[in-house]
């Protein structure tokens, strides 16, 4: 399977719709939406970046 760096903002997107986290006093829920999507994004960049400097697969 190749891997598509042009698909992570459909899964950014797809965590901003899915996840309902609960706020508090210190992060309300529309902060930690945001984070979750940009924390879960960019790990699955890195991995990508990883896999393919290792050897794996071709990124698009």
């Amino acid at each position: 399977m190749k891997a598509d760096l042009g698909r992570l903002p459909d899964v950014y997107e797809r965590v901003m719709e899915e996840y309902r986290p609960a706020g508090d006093i210190f992060a309300g829920e529309s902060y930690r939406r945001k984070t979750a999507a940009s924390l879960i994004t960019a790990d699955l960049w890195q991995l990508l970046q990883q896999t393919a400097s290792e050897g794996g697969e071709t990124l698009c």
